[in-house]
């Protein structure tokens, strides 16, 4: 499904993420998965899915807060495993 620029934008710029792969045709998933990673839990949710391939947020456990580099990489090493469970 076709949506204009603006439309799109708006999305993007509100971080509307369901609902842009949504009105795209994508499938509505609500898969939730914690990893952690250092000692710190992340809360992985799946937002959209289409033919097996699915479109996940990174909630970081406290609000705005960007982990360091390394909590980063941490992470995500440990996410092909978690995406394969739920895929594979």
């Amino acid at each position: 499904m076709a949506i204009t620029k603006q439309v799109f934008s708006g999305f993007i710029r509100q971080f509307n993420f369901r609902e842009l792969f949504n009105e795209m045709g994508w499938n509505n998933d609500k898969t939730v998965q914690p990893i952690s990673a250092d000692d710190v839990t992340f809360t992985l949710q799946a937002v959209a899915e289409k033919s097996g391939f699915k479109i996940l947020i990174c909630n970081p456990p406290a609000a705005n807060i960007i982990p360091d580099y390394n909590t980063r990489k941490n992470r995500h090493r440990k996410q092909p495993a978690f995406l394969w469970k739920i895929t594979g």
